[in-house]
């Protein structure tokens, strides 16, 4: 009896989560095709095994906001973070609650713990699905490279990242998921992609030239916006 009764416990534990994969898959494949989409400040994490997997880490530094309504909330309970679209084109927090909003764009996260009225959470998603050989498309040198730039004349050159690596994510009812990563507003993996012998180039000076780029056969236009 009791070995039938282990039997049918996993059975049960097998079936709910076969159910739940196919939910979270149904659910990735509805936002990624019906959600609003929002651009984000965004760190492509290099480290490990970068072109031997399925997939890129990837650290959105959206972590915090002021808290509304119920304060009396523990590590683990969902909250909602409404959002909106600054001047820049970036997404930005307002706030969240406890409360599913009426109106407006929002998604679920889960506090880590609450300081003087500003709610601490995880954001929502830290993977941007891809094929190994579509990885193979994004350059770790192109997208983590610095250059000296000066950003007014007579003052000392400052170090920047070649290129503003952002996010593009997709929200739907309250579902994140990571569609596309840019580079300086291009997609990163289009940018600098090339055949042939490596490229020489003379970087921008950050005012008023442009990168010079001397090289053979490009497989397409290399595009920078930086």
């Amino acid at each position: 009896m009791n070995k039938k009764a282990t039997l049918l416990a996993i059975f049960i534990i097998v079936i709910a989560e076969f159910i739940f994969l196919g939910w979270m898959k149904h659910s990735y494949n509805t936002t990624m095709a019906e959600g609003k989409v929002f651009e984000v400040p965004a760190t492509i994490n290099f480290s490990g095994d970068f072109y031997n997997r399925n997939y890129i880490l990837v650290y959105i530094p959206l972590f915090q906001t002021k808290l509304e309504g119920d304060k009396n909330l523990k590590e683990g309970e969902e909250i909602y973070v409404s959002v909106y679209t600054d001047r820049d084109g970036l997404m930005k927090l307002d706030h969240a609650q406890s409360s599913e909003p009426a109106t407006g764009d929002y998604f679920i996260a889960r506090v880590n713990y609450i300081d003087k009225g500003t709610v601490n959470f995880k954001f929502p998603v830290d993977r941007m699905y891809v094929t190994k050989d579509d990885l193979k498309k994004y350059s770790i040198v192109e997208l983590s490279e610095k250059v000296q730039v000066k950003e007014k004349k007579g003052e000392d050159s400052v170090t920047k990242k070649k290129n503003e690596v952002t996010a593009q994510i997709r929200i739907k009812d309250g579902h994140v998921v990571i569609e596309k990563i840019l580079a300086s507003g291009a997609s990163a993996d289009k940018v600098f992609t090339t055949k042939g012998k490596n490229l020489k180039i003379k970087y921008s000076d950050g005012q008023t030239t442009k990168d010079i780029i001397e090289g053979q056969e490009l497989s397409e236009e290399i595009t920078n916006k930086g």
